[in-house]
C-alpha cells in the first residue's frame, strides 16, 4: 500500500522508500503498522493496540507513543499526517489522506540539514496545492523543550509538536513547515529560528515535571513585529499527558487556525492595512475584504466585493476570495435599489458560489457556502450534504463550525447539531467577534431553542437577518408586542423587506414545512413573508 512517499507490506511489514530501498523498523513500530493498516482507515483505540502490539507483556502508555513516534519518523515529512492520533479516541492510519497531500510551493531539499534550511524547507499541508498565486502565511513548530532534559519527556515534547503541526495542517490557508525541518532548530532563539525557516509565525513551547504535576506551556511569535502575539499553558497530572495532549490541540485549533478571525489572519490583516494600496497583493485584499464585510452595513458589503473582485484579478482561481464574494453580493441582495437589482445580485452570488466550488471542492469555507446557495436553489439534500463535508474536513476550525451553524438552517438542516457546532465554535475561542453570537442566535432557531436564540441575537449585529429571525422568536415564545416592535423597526430601516428575501429564488416556501417554524413566528410577528403580500 502506497504511505506518502513510502510502500508498505501489510503481510510481511517491511517499509520500502519510493525507488525500492528499505526502511529499517522496530519490531513494535512494525507491528504497530500492520494493525493500522488491517483497520483500514478506523480509528484503533489505545488499548487495543497495546495488546495488539504487545501480546504478552503490561506496558504503559508511553511504550504506545514512542513506537507511534518511530514509525513517524521512518515515513519522513508525512508520518504525523500518516498515522493519525484522533484525541480522546487513539489513532488511524489515512493512506488514503496520504496519497492526495502535495508538498507546498517552496523548493524541497534533499534531508533536513540546518545548512539546507538557508535555502529551502519542507511545507506540507493536507490540501493539494492549489493552481492560484495566493501566498499563505508560514508557521513552523519547534519541539517542545522537556525543562529536566529526561529522554522520556523530550520524546513526548516532540511527539507533541509534531502533532500541533499536523493540526495546524489541516487549514488550507495555512503553509506549515515539516515538524523534521523544524527539529532541527530546537532550542534556538524564536527570532532566529524564524529567520532560518523562512516562516512568519513561530510555535514553542516547554513541558515540566515536578511532584507528579505536568506544566506545559505554550506561545507564538510574530516574526514580522519581533512580539509574542499568543500563549497559552495547562497544568495536568504526570499520569495524564495523552488527554493533555488534546486539550492542548483543542486550545490551539480555535485561536491559531481560524481563517477569519484567528491570532494569525489577525496578525496578517494589521500587516496588509499598514502596506501602501499599490503593494497589496491578493491574499492582501482577501483580508481587508473580510475586515470590510465586519461592518455589517451596505458600505462595509460593498467594500468587501471590491476587495474579494481584486483578489481575484489579482489570482482568477483564488477560491475563498470568489466564496467570500458570493457571501457579500448575498448580503447586499438583502437592501437593494430595486428588485431587478436584487435578482442580479443573487445570479452573481450563486455564478461566483459555483466559481468557488469547481476551484476547490474540499475547502470547507468554499462548502458551507456553495450549501447556502444550493439551498437557495431548493437543492436540499446537496445543500445539507455539503454542509456536513464542511464541518468533517474542519472539525477543529472554530470559525468553520461558527459559518456552518450560522447557514444550517438555509441548508435545511434543523435540530441540535447546528448548536452544537456553534456551541463547539464558542468554546475553541475564548474572545469571540460579534458574529459568533449571530452564529449561536441563529443556530439555537433552528433547534427550536427560541430563548435562547432571542436572549443571544438581542445582543448581535441588528442585520435584517438578525432582526428577522429574533422577531420570530419572540413571537414563538409569546412576547407578541415586543415581535411586533422588531418588525416595525426592521420594516422602518429596510422598507418593502419580505423574509423570502433571505432565502433566495426559492424564497420560503422552497424549504417545505422545514422551516414551518419561522414562517409562523414571522406571521406572528407582522413581517410579509413574500413580495406578494407586501403589495
Amino acid at each position: 500500500m502506497q504511505l506518502g512517499d513510502h510502500k508498505f507490506d501489510p503481510q510481511s511489514g517491511d517499509l520500502f522508500t519510493v525507488d525500492g530501498q528499505p526502511v529499517p523498523l522496530k519490531r513494535q513500530a512494525r507491528a504497530l503498522m500492520q494493525v493500522l493498516a488491517a483497520a483500514g482507515g478506523r480509528v484503533v483505540s489505545k488499548d487495543a493496540l497495546m495488546d495488539a502490539v504487545w501480546p504478552d507483556v503490561t506496558v504503559s502508555e508511553d511504550s504506545l507513543y514512542q513506537a507511534v513516534s518511530e514509525a513517524r519518523r521512518a515515513l519522513g515529512a508525512h508520518g504525523s499526517q500518516i498515522i493519525r492520533s484522533v484525541p480522546r479516541q487513539g489513532y488511524l492510519m489515512d493512506a488514503a489522506g496520504a496519497a492526495n497531500r502535495k508538498v507546498g510551493r517552496w523548493p524541497v531539499m534533499a534531508g533536513f540539514a540546518l545548512a539546507a534550511m538557508l535555502t529551502g524547507v519542507t511545507l506540507w499541508t493536507q490540501r493539494p496545492v492549489s493552481s492560484g498565486d495566493a501566498r499563505h502565511p508560514v508557521i513552523a513548530v519547534l519541539p517542545f523543550e522537556a525543562v529536566a532534559g529526561d529522554d522520556l519527556w523530550q520524546r513526548r515534547g516532540l511527539g507533541l509538536s509534531a502533532e500541533i503541526a499536523t493540526e495546524l495542517a489541516r487549514n488550507d490557508w495555512l503553509d506549515v513547515i515539516a515538524p523534521e525541518a523544524a527539529e532541527a532548530l530546537a532550542g534556538s532563539p524564536l527570532q532566529s529560528a524564524a529567520e532560518k525557516l523562512n516562516a512568519r509565525f513561530l510555535v514553542d513551547g516547554t513541558l515540566a515535571v515536578e511532584n507528579g504535576l505536568l506544566r506545559v506551556s505554550a506561545r507564538m511569535m510574530d516574526r514580522e513585529t519581533g512580539k509574542l502575539i499568543w500563549s497559552d499553558r495547562w497544568n495536568r497530572d504526570e499520569a495524564g499527558f495523552l488527554d493533555l495532549e488534546a486539550d492542548v490541540l483543542d486550545r490551539i485549533a480555535g485561536p491559531l487556525g481560524g481563517a477569519l478571525t484567528g491570532v494569525i489572519a489577525q496578525a496578517e490583516l494589521a500587516s496588509s492595512q499598514a502596506r501602501p494600496p499599490a503593494s497589496l497583493d491578493a491574499y492582501d485584499h482577501f483580508l481587508l475584504g473580510l475586515a470590510a464585510k465586519h461592518h455589517w452595513n451596505r458600505e462595509g458589503f460593498n467594500l468587501a466585493v471590491t476587495h474579494f473582485r481584486r483578489a481575484i484579478e489579482l489570482d482568477p482561481d483564488y477560491a475563498k476570495a470568489w466564496s467570500f464574494l458570493s457571501l457579500n453580493l448575498s448580503f447586499l441582495a438583502l437592501e437593494p435599489d430595486s428588485q431587478d437589482e436584487r435578482e442580479r445580485l443573487w445570479r452573481e452570488a450563486r455564478a461566483a458560489a459555483e466559481r468557488a466550488y469547481a476551484l476547490d471542492p474540499d475547502d470547507p469555507e468554499v462548502l458551507w457556502r456553495v450549501a447556502r446557495e444550493r439551498g437557495a436553489q431548493g437543492d436540499l439534500e446537496n445543500a445539507a450534504r455539503m454542509l456536513h463535508r464542511s464541518v468533517v474536513l474542519a472539525p477543529g476550525n472554530a470559525d468553520v463550525l461558527m459559518v456552518a451553524a450560522w447557514t444550517s438552517h438555509y441548508a435545511g438542516v434543523r435540530g441540535e447539531e447546528p448548536l452544537l457546532w456553534a456551541q463547539r465554535a464558542h468554546e475553541l475561542t475564548p474572545i469571540r467577534p460579534a458574529k459568533y453570537r449571530i452564529s449561536l442566535g441563529l443556530a439555537a432557531f433552528s433547534a427550536k431553542e427560541y430563548q435562547l436564540s432571542a436572549t443571544t441575537l438581542r445582543t448581535a449585529p441588528q442585520s435584517p437577518e438578525v432582526l428577522a429571525h429574533l422577531a420570530a422568536a419572540e413571537a414563538l415564545l409569546g412576547n407578541v408586542s415586543a415581535a411586533r416592535e422588531l418588525a416595525r423597526q426592521l420594516q422602518e430601516a429596510r422598507p418593502g423587506f419580505v423574509v423570502d428575501d433571505m432565502f433566495g429564488t426559492v424564497g420560503l416556501a422552497g424549504f417545505g414545512d422545514v422551516l414551518g417554524d419561522l414562517r409562523q413566528g414571522a406571521a406572528l410577528a407582522g413581517l410579509p413573508i413574500s413580495r406578494s403580500e407586501n403589495l
